[in-house]
């Protein structure tokens, strides 16, 4: 991103926005997985994802980025055993290998410390992130990354309904992220109306962010996915055998770095 990652300093906070249901939290896990193979540690504040089904999807996405068993794969046996009949039983072989692909994530260098609080104010969140950031650095682990999926979760102790709230919450966060020498990503939606020109091919502005100001943040980064001109998402099946769907991405600031354009 135009070297934003290569002079990118603790303290600072980085916006990746999409639509709804435009791969945001993937786009994290990916991006957490990365860290973790590289021996860097991550704290994530995920609400939506951290009970019941959700997990088991989460884990499931986490192994497949291995080449392990697809989540769909995961329902359909679960399906089966409680049927007994209609979709096939996944294969030993398919579960053996998904199995080992988890073993192999797990050996990462790197941990993820994920929040499994839900609900949690900016004000107990930050005090969770001080808390663990302090523990595991006495255990050697020391967080370097703190990803907020997403802004739209965040709300404020007797906000009085301020009308410059979301100002307010980033900037704790902001505070958060340079006390624990922390770098932040905090995903956003956009505006339900914006949402649906960028599905059209409209060109990505820091406007369409829902709440958010870019001059919150040292980067941003939006993206929508790429349609053919029937309206489709492009895709494409790479070596494995993956259906792989492309996003068309722009960087709308970028604070750190040059550019050259």
């Amino acid at each position: 991103f135009g070297g934003f990652g290569k002079y990118c300093v603790p303290g600072k906070v980085l916006f990746f926005t999409s639509i709804s249901g435009g791969t945001k939290t993937i786009g994290f896990e990916s991006a957490i997985a990365d860290l973790k193979q590289r021996g860097v540690n991550s704290i994530v504040y995920s609400p939506e994802w951290v009970d019941g089904a959700d997990s088991i999807e989460m884990a499931a996405r986490e192994a497949q980025r291995y080449s392990g068993l697809a989540y769909e794969d995961t329902l359909s046996l679960l399906f089966w055993q409680q049927s007994h009949e209609g979709e096939r039983p996944v294969s030993h072989a398919d579960i053996a290998s998904t199995t080992a692909r988890s073993q192999f994530a797990s050996k990462f260098p790197g941990q993820e410390f994920y929040i499994t609080d839900k609900g949690l104010s900016v004000q107990a969140l930050c005090s969770v992130v001080d808390n663990l950031c302090k523990a595991e650095t006495a255990k050697g682990a020391r967080p370097s990354v703190f990803f907020v999926d997403f802004a739209q979760l965040l709300w404020l102790e007797n906000d009085n309904r301020q009308r410059l709230w979301i100002e307010t919450a980033i900037g704790l966060i902001k505070d958060c992220c340079s006390r624990n020498g922390l770098v932040g990503f905090i995903s956003s939606q956009m505006k339900k109306a914006d949402a649906e020109l960028a599905k059209g091919g409209v060109v990505l502005d820091s406007g369409m962010m829902q709440w958010l100001s870019e001059q919150q943040a040292n980067f941003v980064f939006a993206f929508a996915p790429k349609l053919d001109e029937k309206g489709q998402r492009e895709s494409y099946v790479n070596a494995d055998g993956d259906t792989i769907y492309g996003l068309r991405g722009r960087v709308l600031k970028n604070s750190m770095a040059a550019l050259d354009s």
